[in-house]
């Protein structure tokens, strides 16, 4: 029998997850990557976010999980940060959330330590080969099937056939136009412009900082367009990252960051800089979330997939790019166990599962994006009313455990949106929400933490 063959272009996180989903059976995948994997300790080339706060979010761990077994032990082994989500401090919605004994338990790291331990796994599998230092100039095939890709080393060209190609570049997917050239259909696109920048900077974490907490998590909107994120991971370090939507960037000289985080709400993040002194910080800017609808198409080509931040890229401060792309991969694997790589169907199913978990990552990022008014793009129907429920919502989270504990596992993907709209669960927020200190002007005592009887639904 002739043995499938794909060709994943993209080595990063979602081009690992993608070959993983595809690597069952008697296949042979071929992994594409441009950088070269000389120093996976360090950010690479061309994944400038790579110095940035990154997170796995809960539904992404899980299925981290399933697509390679004893993962996340083998991460908290190298030196990630096993941490409870309503351990730290975390100020949104004017005031601090409640501290209580969460069941979901995240971990800090850097992202190159995920991704070097994801691809360690990776490329021990059968039939999976990494080609690095090569580009992809062109894909092969005709407005019927896509049938391989153009590889280019150098001055040195060579054309790979594949029953499946698999564009895992992100945002840039240079495979759109080269599809465009051949006749084939492209998607519409939705794109909300929110202009956020980032400054990170990395310093020894020791005990006592933060005041003994876990993390911290500081957002000023919708009253602000400030935020901080200070997350563990390996080595004993502290990721520090500051971010500012619609121009207010932190910027890329230390004394600006150092202004910029003793304007946040809550004093940790500056004292932690000024114990550290004078450094370099990292910069990263994203203009817009994107989403290129997929789904959409009347006609996708057969042959050739989107995956990842190829189809929608999100505003990073909700931390969802990552297990978005876990959980395409997870069902990437469903249809292509049904379909096969070559497939007829492959592309309609898995763009359609695709979407699933794409629109509920973007009903949360582009929803809370709007509820700034300088946003601009496509806003969903009902943003507005939305936006005016979750601020009540924020604010039962100062006091509230068992609407603390919802809000987090819509967070972390693990349950919908409209959770948190049920009639009783309603009730509860907006009787919750006028005890917050961010209405009442003083702390009031926290409601018993009674976690075990948040409703999961």
């Amino acid at each position: 029998m002739t043995r499938e063959k794909a060709v994943v272009i993209g080595g990063s996180l979602g081009g690992l997850l993608a070959a993983r989903a595809l690597a069952d059976g008697q296949r042979r995948i071929v992994i594409v990557e441009r950088d070269e994997f000389a120093d996976d300790t360090l950010p690479r080339q061309h994944v400038p976010q790579g110095h940035h706060a990154h997170a796995l979010l809960a539904a992404g761990a899980e299925s981290l999980s399933r697509m390679f077994p004893g993962i996340i032990e083998e991460l908290l082994t190298a030196g990630a940060v096993r941490a409870s989500i309503a351990d730290g401090i975390w100020h949104h919605g004017g005031a601090l959330r409640v501290r209580y004994q969460s069941r979901i338990d995240p971990m800090g790291f850097s992202r190159p330590l995920l991704e070097r331990a994801v691809r360690r796994r990776v490329v021990a599998l059968p039939g999976v080969s990494v080609a690095t230092g090569v580009t992809v100039s062109g894909l092969t095939g005709d407005a019927g099937r896509i049938s391989g890709v153009v590889l280019q080393r150098g001055g040195r060209r060579e054309t790979v056939g594949a029953d499946l190609v698999v564009d895992c570049t992100g945002r840039a997917a240079r495979s759109l136009d080269w599809l465009a050239e051949m006749g084939h259909e492209l998607p519409d696109v939705s794109e909300v412009r929110a202009d956020l920048g980032y400054s990170t900077v990395i310093v020894p974490r020791r005990p006592g900082d933060l005041g003994g907490a876990d993390f911290l998590v500081a957002l000023q909107p919708p009253s602000g367009l400030r935020g901080a994120f200070v997350v563990p991971i390996e080595a004993r370090r502290w990721i520090v990252s500051l971010t500012g939507w619609h121009g207010d960037h932190p910027g890329s000289d230390y004394a600006n960051v150092l202004e910029f985080a003793r304007s946040l709400p809550v004093p940790e993040v500056a004292e932690l800089l000024e114990r550290h002194g004078p450094m370099r910080p990292r910069t990263h800017r994203m203009l817009s979330s994107q989403w290129r609808h997929v789904e959409r198409l009347r006609r996708p080509p057969s042959g050739h997939l989107l995956l990842g931040d190829s189809i929608c890229s999100f505003n990073p401060i909700y931390g969802q790019g990552m297990s978005s792309a876990a959980l395409q991969a997870d069902a990437l694997a469903m249809a292509v166990r049904r379909h096969g790589l070559a497939g007829e169907r492959l592309a309609r199913v898995f763009y359609r599962r695709a979407a699933r978990i794409v629109s509920a990552a973007w009903a949360i990022a582009v929803t809370s994006d709007f509820a700034l008014p300088q946003t601009t793009g496509p806003k969903p129907v009902g943003a507005d009313l939305v936006n005016r429920f979750m601020i009540q919502v924020l604010r039962a989270c100062h006091v509230s455990p068992e609407i603390a504990e919802q809000m987090y596992r819509v967070q972390n993907l693990q349950a919908s949106p409209v959770s948190l709209m049920r009639p009783d669960r309603v009730v509860r927020t907006l009787l919750a929400a006028r005890r917050s200190p961010a209405v009442r002007g003083v702390a009031p005592e926290a409601e018993t933490p009674l976690v075990d009887s948040a409703v999961t639904a």
